[in-house]
């Protein structure tokens, strides 16, 4: 999947957040960080400045490759008041003022109080096309599995979404939309899943797949 990087809407976007001629990122991860390193290699207008993981993950070792700060809770720690709490030390000590968080394989829901601590600053890379609208007329690859779905439904190619986040899960405004990636079927690929992911999509996509 490729963006065109950097994002255009969201660098005017940040600059009804101060005058300063870099928007300051705070990548959040809870794996490999491939998408947070590919951000960090198309910093133009852009800083990435600081990771946050919600576990035990690669991203790390990422950030002490980019030499930024890592931060980190533990699954028996983890609050959003206490990410608040954490991001707002961040930029004492840094001396900078964080102007979005940049969610890539970020495996929790954000939610309130730091929604609205970042209204409109915070971004999401969503596995799947989320310009997609079901019978039901919501967006139809939400949530996980999005790959799978868009499998499940005979789709072409499949696409990754940058999204604002808000209150819905993958509802906010759509940014951007990567270049898209040609999938190849095998015969019978519902026989090729396990019957677990057979019985939770089937019932939800029937009525998609042609």
């Amino acid at each position: 999947m490729y963006f065109h990087f950097p994002l255009p809407e969201f660098q005017i976007r940040k600059s009804a957040f101060r005058s300063h001629s870099e928007a300051q990122f705070v990548g959040f991860g809870s794996g490999s960080g491939s998408n947070l390193k590919a951000l960090a290699e198309h910093e133009e207008k852009y800083r990435l400045r600081a990771i946050f993981s919600d576990r035990s993950s690669s991203c790390k070792q990422l950030a002490q490759t980019l030499n930024i700060p890592f931060l980190s809770l533990s699954p028996d720690q983890y609050s959003e008041e206490k990410i608040i709490h954490l991001l707002e030390e961040l930029q004492k000590r840094e001396k900078f003022q964080i102007d979005a968080i940049f969610l890539a394989g970020y495996m929790r829901i954000i939610r309130e109080p730091l929604l609205r601590h970042f209204h409109n600053r915070i971004v999401n890379v969503h596995p799947g096309d989320l310009s997609i609208i079901g019978e039901d007329q919501e967006r139809l690859y939400r949530g996980k599995d999005a790959v799978l779905k868009a499998m499940i439904c005979r789709e072409k190619s499949t696409r990754s979404t940058v999204h604002l986040v808000n209150h819905g899960v993958d509802e906010g405004k759509i940014l951007c939309i990567s270049d898209p990636l040609e999938v190849h079927y095998p015969k019978h690929i519902e026989q090729l899943l396990p019957q677990s992911i057979q019985m939770k999509t089937s019932s939800h996509l029937d009525s998609y797949i042609s």
